[in-house]
């Protein structure tokens, strides 16, 4: 429970949108990459050495991964969902976030299932997502953050109207960092 609040899976995620709305845009940046760079970390540590022998009857597979998988498609269904209607950019990334959280979940899965552990291509696969996470979503709450350092906009999905006709550099940024997350 601990770790699922810490990676905002569901449904241990319910801080997650109003923390990100309501703290200083720099502040949300570092807690939505160091916060899940840590909790995956502490997850995937519990999980493969210390419950890797824990099964039920005969299975080969860790009791554990049927919870995991439920809670990766929970978390996966509902970050995407509840991002499309928020009208918040903060909130949208933090449900993006949720949404993150469950992809990295069924990684962590597939870890147990495969029972090598840390170097099987699963393992491999979160150290190189969280990787890419890291810098698609500091890049997007940076340009949130340029966004209300020049003009005190940037935290309505409405301020990034015909962003691309005054800001050009920071709507191709943003884009970019979008569509990679």
């Amino acid at each position: 429970v601990g770790l699922g609040f810490k990676v905002a899976a569901v449904p241990f995620h319910m801080w997650t949108p109003d923390v990100y709305e309501g703290s200083p845009t720099p502040i949300t940046a570092y807690m939505s990459v160091a916060a899940k760079i840590g909790g995956f970390g502490a997850l995937l540590r519990l999980m493969i050495t210390g419950l890797a022998g824990f099964t039920i009857g005969e299975t080969d597979a860790a009791a554990w991964v049927m919870t995991i998988q439920v809670i990766a498609a929970a978390t996966l269904i509902l970050g995407n969902f509840a991002a499309l209607a928020q009208n918040n950019v903060k909130r949208m990334l933090a449900y993006s976030s949720i949404a993150h959280a469950g992809y990295l979940l069924m990684a962590v899965a597939a870890v147990g299932v495969s029972g090598e552990g840390i170097s099987s291509s699963a393992g491999q696969g979160v150290a190189v997502y969280m990787l890419a996470y890291m810098f698609t979503n500091i890049g997007a709450f940076a340009v949130v953050q340029a966004l209300e350092n020049s003009d005190g906009s940037g935290s309505d999905i409405s301020d990034f109207d015909g962003l691309f006709n005054s800001k050009p550099v920071i709507a191709v940024a943003m884009t970019i960092f979008m569509l990679s997350l």
